[in-house]
């Protein structure tokens, strides 16, 4: 496997990378509450996607000669990726989020998993393996205590 122990330098990086990541989608959710207290959920969508471009931009843009072999499907995907699914998505998790408290709204994202093998399974006729299932059950456990507490 490409899991690095968490006693190498790279092993303890990427945990402090996690738990960063961990806190910024936190801090992300509370002040995402706080701006659709004042604006639209579509207004706060697209400033939130277009500063996350920005952000992203630079480091798209070290690797000139990755994004010139990308063909027409690859275009399509992408445009397909950003539109559909990464647009919609922030829109309902803004919605979640003016509708519910943040920490409820939080709770669906442990549900994605169990939807995309639900997606995998009917779209691309992946076959649903011992592990799948033991990680899905995993899944719907940490909701229902995430529920119950």
């Amino acid at each position: 496997m490409f899991v690095d122990d968490i006693r190498t330098i790279s092993g303890f990086i990427s945990m402090i990378l996690i738990l960063l990541a961990s806190l910024s989608w936190s801090l992300y959710t509370i002040i995402s509450k706080n701006l659709l207290q004042r604006y639209s959920v579509l207004f706060v969508t697209s400033i939130s996607t277009v500063l996350g471009t920005l952000i992203i931009l630079p480091f798209f843009l070290n690797f000139p000669s990755e994004f010139s072999r990308f063909n027409n499907l690859d275009l399509f995907s992408l445009v397909f990726l950003v539109l559909f699914t990464t647009i919609i998505a922030f829109y309902l998790n803004f919605k979640g989020i003016q509708i519910l408290s943040p920490p409820n709204a939080s709770v669906f994202y442990y549900l994605a998993p169990v939807f995309t093998i639900a997606s995998a399974y009917l779209l691309l006729h992946e076959i649903i393996n011992a592990v799948t299932i033991i990680g899905g059950s995993l899944v719907i456990a940490g909701v229902a205590l995430v529920n119950k507490f």
